[in-house]
């Protein structure tokens, strides 16, 4: 399943999400880690760093985690995503459905705004 259909299939927000949106929009080359879960490590620059400790099997590692935007979250966080140029809007028809629509083509449902704007501006972003 490809992101934003993953994104359109989620129920409400996730780090682990934006990570991975995060990872998939970064242009910085000097990229750093910004999530771990298990052994999947995401990349992706970052406007702050944190330490984050990350236990398990033999050893223990230490990272340096820089955070990411609250995508699926933050209705400010999910516009950033909408390619340059493009107007959008959003339309919330009350629980579980929202929609967003870029331009006159690209339309994405899901449980949150932020959500539904999301997966729609990373399809934008995939056309652009």
């Amino acid at each position: 399943m490809n992101l934003p259909a993953r994104i359109e299939a989620m129920t409400g927000p996730s780090r682990e999400m934006d990570a991975e949106i995060a990872a998939l929009v970064s242009t910085d080359p000097t990229s750093r880690v910004v999530w771990f879960k298990g052994r999947r490590r995401y990349l992706s620059a970052g406007a702050g760093r944190l330490p984050m400790h990350v236990g398990g099997g033999k050893g223990t590692k230490w990272g340096i985690v820089y955070q990411t935007k609250p995508y699926t979250a933050s209705i400010d966080a999910a516009v950033s995503l909408v390619p340059a140029g493009h107007c959008w809007t959003l339309k919330d028809y009350g629980t579980p459905k929202c929609v967003a629509q870029i331009g006159a083509l690209i339309q994405s449902s899901a449980a949150t705004p932020a959500l539904a704007l999301c997966a729609a501006a990373l399809r934008a972003r995939s056309l652009t």
